[in-house]
């Protein structure tokens, strides 16, 4: 339940239907800026927990480690994290649906980054460990 103070405006004269309409509208714009703030709200806690969740994943958070020290290829990060290519690319392309991570290609070679703040935010509160390499 939304609830609405509605305050006069200091030149509404009471029984005035000009006013009255006026009034109305006045608060019926209110209500649709307030409807229009809390969806674009709700989608955006929608999408960060969408992140989030795919940053739980092992493998999804050992490829955004990597990538937070640096750009890296596929081949890279295949070596780093041991998965297959094929594995790696179903990771990246969630990940790039979700706005974490874009890649930059030169010739052939494609290098993924990170893309995302939260994402960047949310990896410097991890604890610094050194991760053995597969």
């Amino acid at each position: 339940m939304i609830i609405l103070l509605i305050r006069q405006p200091e030149n509404y004269v009471s029984g005035c239907l000009n006013c009255y309409i006026c009034l109305v509208n006045n608060n019926q714009n209110k209500l649709q800026m307030l409807k229009t703030n809390l969806t674009d709200t709700q989608n955006t806690l929608e999408h960060t927990a969408q992140m989030l969740k795919a940053m739980s994943h092992p493998e999804r958070l050992a490829i955004l480690l990597e990538l937070s020290r640096n750009e890296a290829s596929l081949q890279e990060l295949s070596q780093y994290t041991g998965l297959s290519p094929t594995q790696l690319s179903a990771h990246l392309t969630k990940m790039r649906q979700l706005g974490m991570v874009d890649y930059t290609r030169f010739m052939r070679i494609v290098q993924y980054r990170i893309t995302s703040d939260i994402v960047r935010s949310v990896l410097k509160t991890l604890p610094q460990y050194p991760l053995e390499r597969k």
